[in-house]
């Protein structure tokens, strides 16, 4: 089950938050934008890992998936491709790759996810209304890699790789988290005259939810082999949550 979970649940997550900003903003994908989504977030979180089979498996079907989609589709895709290829820097070594500075490396990941789950998912026409959803998932995505950081901090140290919760610590890293989570607030407020009272309220309980899990998962005692799985699954909550309100509010 971990080993399903580990080779899928990011691609999934991926999925998630597209469909999440589609529901938002009225608009609809085909197969190609979901098969491109998916194969491309598992190729990129396994091109540098052991299991790079996985990432040979999906890379021909992200660039299949790629071709097949309008032209302003692909260069929405290029962002955060490019991204990534900034983050991982020279291949085999990352000797520049951004992953290497520490306030830069969540920044990036952050970045990446934002647009290929905001911008890469709608009509650009639509790009200019989505501020306030950019806003809270940037941050959020932010808080979710430091906090993969902090949980990384005794592999990524014996690796040679400075981080920022590193430099941090667990209370500096958490100071920072919790910024992320009033930031997140007051994108979704920026959002509340164009969503409702109802959607607002849900997603501003989404936000706390995430947060009071986070908080749990770094308890003593818990069991650390699923912690990075479970960080991952906290970037299913606001889908969910706007899929309870949205039709329901």
């Amino acid at each position: 089950m971990k080993a399903i979970l580990k080779h899928t649940l990011t691609a999934f997550c991926a999925l998630a938050m597209a469909w999440q900003t589609q529901l938002m903003f009225g608009s609809q994908r085909g197969i190609a934008e979901s098969a491109f989504l998916w194969s491309a977030t598992v190729f990129v979180y396994h091109f540098t890992l052991p299991s790079r089979w996985w990432a040979v498996v999906h890379g021909p079907i992200a660039a299949v998936a790629f071709f097949l989609l309008q032209p302003v589709q692909q260069l929405a895709a290029l962002l955060p491709f490019a991204l990534w290829l900034l983050y991982i820097g020279t291949p085999g070594t990352g000797a520049w790759g951004l992953r290497r500075l520490p306030w830069l490396k969540p920044l990036a990941v952050a970045l990446a996810w934002t647009a290929a789950t905001t911008l890469f998912p709608i009509h650009p026409e639509l790009w200019t209304q989505t501020v306030g959803l950019c806003i809270t998932r940037l941050v959020l995505v932010f808080a979710l890699a430091l906090a993969y950081d902090l949980h990384d901090r005794a592999e990524d140290h014996a690796g040679g790789l400075p981080t920022l919760a590193a430099q941090l610590g667990a209370h500096g890293t958490f100071r920072v988290i919790r910024l992320c989570w009033v930031v997140a607030a007051l994108g979704i407020l920026l959002d509340a005259g164009r969503f409702g009272v109802g959607l607002t309220v849900g997603r501003l309980l989404g936000v706390l939810l995430t947060a009071w899990l986070l908080e749990r998962l770094f308890r003593p005692g818990v069991d650390v082999s699923w912690r990075k799985i479970a960080v991952d699954g906290l970037m299913l909550v606001q889908p969910v949550v706007v899929a309870i309100f949205f039709k329901h509010f």
